[in-house]
């Protein structure tokens, strides 16, 4: 979030919601309405203490958006792609994805804890569906 805030220093930044929606609409390529961005989970991520490694460990808000005005571009952070869901492509996703992201496109809302071996692999993870209508732990 501290660097969505300071792409951002002329808007007033107060949540989490707020700052992915800024991110999204960087540079006004696509317009999204508050309304259509939906928070659907928070995973947390844990890497060994490997002093290269040092500051990784993570905490990230998921949110979905299905409607939006204007086209995707590609970025420096991203290259906008269009898949049928059932037949998503992993690679060259993080190893995490595999487990928690179709879970999310059929529409539950989780939490999940995911921790890494040195390789970025998996090495233990948890994930629960919070109960719909509840909040994600921890997303205020």
């Amino acid at each position: 979030m501290v660097e969505m805030v300071s792409r951002f220093p002329e808007r007033s930044i107060n949540s989490v919601q707020q700052a992915t929606l800024c991110f999204l609409i960087d540079g006004e390529k696509v317009l999204i309405h508050a309304t259509d961005v939906e928070r659907v989970g928070l995973i947390h991520f844990y890497v060994p203490q490997d002093p290269a490694k040092e500051g990784w460990n993570q905490d990230v808000h998921v949110f979905l958006v299905r409607k939006w005005t204007g086209k995707p571009v590609e970025t420096e952070e991203m290259a906008p792609g269009w898949f049928n869901r059932t037949q998503l492509k992993y690679l060259p996703m993080w190893a995490d994805d595999k487990y928690w992201l179709q879970r999310v496109l059929d529409g539950e809302m989780l939490e999940g804890w995911f921790s890494f071996d040195d390789n970025n692999e998996v090495l233990d993870h948890e994930i629960i569906n919070v109960e719909e209508g509840g909040t994600v732990p921890g997303s205020r």
